[in-house]
């Protein structure tokens, strides 16, 4: 990887994260000016509890998806079906190649 493939990692990543922050920064601007409904507790709390709800949605949806992602790689594993089950390498080897192809993988879901 050289240096411009970082930069256009980095600048994306950056990009990303500022199109999450100025949705969720739109959507607070979006609500004060026009309330779904009529404001029954302070803001404050109100923010804290839409921040928890978000939180929580990421943390479930990362234990289900992660667990489910295990369990499915376990069954691949159990039955030795799957690419790396059918060479024979030592398990690190097959840590170190399943790294490298996901990155490779996810380097191109973003290009």
């Amino acid at each position: 990887m050289d240096g411009t493939e970082i930069a256009i990692s980095s600048s994306l990543l950056t990009a990303r994260s500022a199109l999450a922050c100025g949705g969720l920064a739109l959507f607070l601007v979006c609500e004060n000016l026009m309330p779904f409904r009529a404001p029954g507790q302070p803001r404050a709390k109100h923010y804290a509890t839409n921040i928890a709800l978000g939180l929580s949605n990421v943390l479930v949806l990362r234990v289900v998806f992660g667990s489910l992602l295990f369990s499915l790689a376990s069954s691949a594993e159990f039955r030795r079906i799957g690419l790396l089950n059918v060479v024979a390498l030592p398990p690190v080897l097959k840590l170190v190649v399943t790294l490298f192809v996901s990155s490779r993988l996810f380097r191109q879901r973003l290009d």
